[in-house]
């Protein structure tokens, strides 16, 4: 958390990937225990406060685009990914 208040206001990527623990993650891939971590860490009541309390925004890179967009006028874009499923 300490390294999260320090930034500087804008936008800032920092990648995880949370995952529900399975025999099948556990096979296709090494980082297994850390996704599943990252999946109860975001899944905490105090994390969400966390972020609330010093205004961050968990957000998907379609709606950093579609800002983007708005922003400059930009009204066509396609993007294929999946959607995200932790809220």
């Amino acid at each position: 958390m300490k390294m999260v208040t320090a930034l500087d206001p804008g936008l800032t990527e920092i990648i995880f990937h949370p995952s529900v623990e399975t025999d099948n993650l556990k096979t296709i891939t090494g980082s297994w225990q850390q996704r599943s971590w990252e999946a109860q860490m975001f899944s905490d009541p105090e994390i969400h406060r966390f972020f609330e309390d010093n205004d961050i925004h968990i957000t998907t890179w379609r709606e950093i685009m579609q800002r983007h967009n708005v922003k400059y006028g930009i009204t066509t874009v396609v993007l294929i990914g999946r959607k995200n499923t932790f809220n």
